[in-house]
């Protein structure tokens, strides 16, 4: 009598799988209703890309303190210390730095957009801007020095320098 419940039991099973197969081919699942297992919209607070090794490298989200939208890219090991970053704040923004503190920022603002450039920390960096009375550049020096060259809100053009110890020249 075992024998017989255990081919009961496999026939069963063997039948109830085929059922599920073949029904769920023709009713297929929510997510997957819209044709080609294309979602429709999915709703969430944030979404994490791990690697192989577990570390998140990417993160798409929202910012807590500013309330707009951002993604990261981050190095392999999963730390911010260096990677890309793209925010919707102020108009838009791309921020990619690198573990040794060389960033470089690009974003666009009411009258035109901004690129800086920096280096480790221990080297210069420029700035160039185009706001609403023109256009600005400032280059830094490694130690403090450095130059500004822009076109000032009566539209005229002004070049200003100042020496490491901050004396304006």
């Amino acid at each position: 009598m075992k024998a017989k419940e255990r081919l009961y039991a496999v026939i069963g099973g063997c039948v109830g799988a085929v059922l599920t197969m073949v029904l769920c081919s023709f009713l297929p699942l929510g997510a997957q209703s819209q044709g080609d297992h294309v979602f429709g919209e999915i709703t969430c607070r944030g979404i994490k890309v791990l690697n192989a090794e577990n570390n998140e490298i990417i993160s798409l989200g929202s910012s807590a303190k500013y309330g707009h939208g951002f993604v990261q890219l981050k190095h392999s090991d999963g730390k911010l210390e260096g990677g890309l970053m793209l925010t919707a704040g102020y108009g838009g923004t791309i921020i990619s730095f690198s573990r040794d503190r060389k960033t470089f920022v690009l974003r666009h603002i009411e009258h035109g957009g901004e690129i800086y450039l920096s280096g480790d920390g221990k080297s210069g960096s420029v700035g160039l801007g185009v706001y609403e009375n023109g256009g600005e550049v400032t280059v830094k020096g490694k130690n403090g020095g450095g130059v500004n060259m822009k076109v000032d809100k009566f539209g005229n053009g002004t070049v200003n320098t100042w020496e490491k110890n901050d004396y304006r020249q």
